[in-house]
């Protein structure tokens, strides 16, 4: 059986066509009946040797019925390697259909990428959702500090209005303890008469002493309150410093985070419109 000159050409020009390919490809050419030549590739071998016949199943058959170049992706389900597949039929003087070339080119690189480009933006979805949830319990713990923040300024009122109080029961003992000076100077100088007063004005001195004892006591506790307080605030406000800090660094990372999605969206893309086409069709 001769085959087509046509066919012949493409035949002595295989070697050069696959010099042309980087990367794993095999070429496979036929007649209108048979493949006439078949050269697999490193990884790529369809077993279709000289005198295979051209079935419904090839691309090649069905680019020399529909007189047209097709392309059609093929996964690892049949071959065990995806492949994308193209054909072109040949044509003689006549514009009539004589045979086919047919080129596959090894895509695992090109779906290892894309694997990778998923792998990388179903990370970066979780690391932005764990920022995001992150920012969001800074923002409680900042709001928790300023009301902490608000509560000590109250409290630190209170005390002020604790400390008036202590001032002036201070200053009724001393009033007291004057007048009980007063009473115990009067009931001596009335002598026997005077002496149950004299009494009353000693318990009343010893009242006032203690009550001001006991107001030096309490300002002593309001000032190591009060200087609790202090620490207290100083304490929150550089927490609410840290929480800004970390509100700051978490919002730079989540525009890193922003961009690197985008970066993983475009790979991603890439990777697909570089490994995939419209059509999927077993050889």
């Amino acid at each position: 059986m001769s085959i087509h000159e046509i066919v012949e050409k493409w035949v002595a020009m295989a070697p050069e066509i696959m010099d042309l390919f980087i990367g794993d490809a095999s070429i496979s050419i036929t007649d209108k009946d048979i493949v006439v030549y078949y050269k697999p590739g490193a990884r790529i071998d369809l077993k279709i040797p000289y005198g295979t016949p051209v079935n419904p199943k090839m691309i090649s058959y069905r680019a020399m019925v529909q007189r047209c170049r097709l392309v059609e992706r093929m996964d690892t389900t049949l071959w065990g390697i995806p492949f994308i597949a193209v054909a072109i039929p040949l044509y003689d003087e006549n514009n009539q259909v004589v045979g086919s070339v047919s080129i596959q080119e090894n895509v695992e690189k090109y779906d290892t990428l894309k694997k990778v480009a998923e792998s990388l933006s179903e990370n970066i979805n979780v690391l932005a959702s764990t920022s995001q949830e992150i920012s969001a319990q800074t923002e409680e713990v900042a709001a928790v500090c300023t009301e902490l923040a608000g509560m000590v300024q109250n409290s630190k009122e209170k005390m002020k209005e604790t400390d008036n109080i202590a001032e002036f029961i201070n200053s009724v003992a001393s009033q007291t303890n004057l007048l009980g000076l007063n009473a115990a100077i009067e009931s001596a100088r009335v002598g026997e008469l005077g002496r149950g007063f004299g009494v009353v004005a000693q318990e009343i001195r010893k009242l006032a002493l203690s009550s001001a004892d006991s107001v030096k006591k309490i300002g002593s506790t309001i000032k190591d309150i009060q200087e609790y307080e202090d620490s207290i605030l100083q304490e929150v406000d550089q927490v609410k410093n840290v929480v800004s800090d970390i509100s700051n660094a978490i919002n730079h990372i989540a525009e890193s985070i922003q961009e690197l999605g985008t970066m993983a969206s475009h790979l991603d893309k890439l990777t697909y419109d570089l490994s995939n086409v419209d059509q999927e069709t077993d050889f």
